[in-house]
């Protein structure tokens, strides 16, 4: 199995007509790391014609990995993508997203620094105005300790008392488009998302990854436009 630099898995559902745009930001704004990038886009049982805008999409663009299966939420459909994930790091978007930044500056950092995970902040889009969240607002790396506090945030938000303090306050993102992950820990961990509601599947696979990260790094810069 040939590995990839970053694999960027995509679930669809009905969403398929969305696909061109988040596709062409993917390549647009990572053509130093091109070929060494897959997009994965797994079609979780689309009851429109999803599927004929992912096999369009996958004859025309050879960084596209192209899988179906039957419907079962959002969360088997990043799983599904996972076991097929070749990169050394390991993201996602959501069918109607798209890509601000380059990926590779964020790895770069999480190379220099020796991080296994990254989140970044996020913008959204709000009246066709895009508007920073502001939830992360110095870069910061954290080790062991960082991490105790970061994982408290994830589990209860400040009122639980932190040993050790991050050097800003923060508002964490549940969620995981924001996020780089190491595959290595991924896979050595058998991490996964499972469905509770909503939301949770994130929050999960997101605070296990910090968990089991020997680092993890915020970033203030923006890595995906969110549409509201």
């Amino acid at each position: 199995m040939n590995e990839n630099l970053l694999s960027v898995i995509v679930p669809v559902f009905n969403g398929g007509h969305y696909l061109s745009k988040l596709i062409e930001s993917l390549i647009d704004k990572n053509k130093d790391i091109v070929d060494a990038m897959e997009i994965i886009l797994v079609n979780d049982g689309s009851t429109d014609d999803s599927s004929v805008y992912c096999e369009k999409l996958a004859l025309e663009i050879k960084q596209i990995k192209y899988f179906s299966k039957q419907n079962g939420g959002i969360a088997s459909a990043r799983n599904y993508g996972l076991k097929y994930a070749t990169g050394h790091f390991i993201t996602f978007c959501d069918q109607d997203d798209m890509v601000q930044k380059a990926y590779m500056p964020f790895i770069e950092v999480m190379q220099r620094n020796h991080c296994e995970t990254l989140i970044s902040d996020v913008t959204v889009s709000q009246d066709g105005i895009l508007r920073k969240q502001n939830r992360i607002v110095l870069d910061e790396v954290c080790d062991l300790n960082g991490i105790n506090s970061l994982v408290r945030f994830y589990i209860g938000g400040r009122k639980f008392p932190l040993k050790y303090r991050l050097e800003q306050e923060i508002n964490v993102p549940n969620s995981i488009w924001n996020c780089i992950f190491s595959s290595c820990v991924i896979k050595e961990n058998n991490i996964s998302f499972e469905a509770f509601v909503d939301y949770d599947d994130d929050w999960k696979f997101c605070l296990e990854n910090v968990l089991y990260s020997k680092k993890s790094i915020f970033s203030k810069r923006i890595l995906l436009h969110l549409e509201d």
